[in-house]
């Protein structure tokens, strides 16, 4: 896969919450080495992974994919502007 973001891998699960909404998570591992803003940003948290999470149809959930960042001492999410955290 090669897209501008740098997408390597992704999966995506339908989902079931247990209040009964139903809906489908995607996850997305990125190319740490690219030069875009979100790998530059990676790279500036020390990331030893990062990629994308995002929902659709799940009420509540951000409209806008999340940022995962994996770095050595754990992980960090970030909103896209506009969402709520």
């Amino acid at each position: 896969m090669n897209d501008e973001i740098g997408r390597v891998a992704t999966r995506e699960y339908a989902v079931a919450l247990p209040d009964g909404a139903k809906g489908k998570l995607a996850f997305a591992l990125c190319d740490l080495s690219r030069d875009n803003a979100l790998a530059r940003h990676a790279r500036k948290r020390e990331a030893v992974g990062f990629g994308l999470l995002g929902f659709e149809g799940l009420p509540g959930a951000p409209r806008h994919p999340l940022l995962w960042v994996r770095t050595r001492s754990g992980m960090e999410m970030t909103v896209s502007d506009g969402d709520d955290p």
